[in-house]
């Protein structure tokens, strides 16, 4: 399963412990705050951003894409039954419409949230963090521009966050990477140091990450610098990213998707 669905996951459990508790004090506004928080920055904000070109592009039957759809089950079924006590006629209709349960049986009598202790990966947490502070850089450094029309090459000091990001692109550049789904640009380079000979074009910026991992007892504060080049290929019609060599033309993967076919 990608890093980044499991990171979702570890959320959901999160959410749905919260919302557990919330119940148990019959503190209803709470839930009604932690369902706003969860569903419209966890999910639209973050998540979905990020996985829907993996969701519509990808094969139908690859790995990366059921790794998504399987997340997006265990979403489904963990909120519909964080609103059933106070929304449960529409709770109990989308639930007879969900997969994943036997058919006719009632949502009330199926049990709670389903949170598994195998989803808190706070390990993981800390990789898809700092990722994250790297991509809140270079999306600040190309304010109303999309994040896409760019390549990106990250420059990380030697350290344990350059091995937390590595863990996410194997590859010195990639097209993609979790790393390059993650940053939502046409392609990432993952460097130990900004070249030399970066085009005069290029936006860079930089800045620091600090690693908290064991509950404090491993910390680091690490630096990294950006710089986000304007791309050189052409914008492929069916994923929209700039990845194809000639306009007009599928990029490698699109064609390899649709069994080939340029146009």
């Amino acid at each position: 399963m990608h890093y980044i669905d499991q990171y979702l996951l570890h959320l959901l459990r999160d959410f749905s412990l919260k919302v557990t508790d919330a119940y148990s004090e019959f503190d209803f506004g709470q839930v009604i705050r932690l369902l706003q928080g969860f569903i419209s920055r966890d999910l639209s904000s973050f998540y979905f951003s990020i996985v829907k070109d993996r969701l519509y592009c990808d094969t139908e039957g690859s790995l990366g894409r059921r790794s998504c759809q399987t997340v997006l089950e265990e979403v489904l079924d963990a909120v519909t039954r964080s609103i059933a006590p106070i929304l449960p006629h529409l709770a109990e209709e989308v639930y007879l419409h969900s997969p994943g349960h036997t058919e006719g049986e009632p949502l009330f009598r199926s049990g709670w949230i389903k949170a598994s202790s195998v989803w808190k990966q706070p390990g993981l947490e800390e990789a898809v963090e700092g990722a994250c502070a790297i991509r809140d850089s270079f999306l600040s450094s190309i304010p109303g521009k999309n994040a896409a029309q760019y390549d990106l090459v990250i420059a990380i000091e030697p350290g344990l966050l350059f091995e937390i990001i590595e863990s996410l692109q194997e590859q010195p550049t990639s097209s993609c990477s979790q790393l390059t789904e993650l940053m939502m640009s046409s392609r990432t380079s993952l460097l130990s140091s900004l070249p030399r000979d970066l085009p005069p074009h290029a936006i860079t910026s930089r800045g620091k990450f600090l690693i908290n991992l064991e509950g404090g007892d491993i910390r680091e504060q690490c630096g990294y610098s950006v710089a986000a080049i304007p791309c050189s290929l052409s914008r492929c019609p069916r994923c929209r990213r700039y990845n194809s060599e000639e306009p007009n033309c599928l990029c490698p993967r699109c064609q390899a998707v649709t069994g080939g076919g340029g146009q």
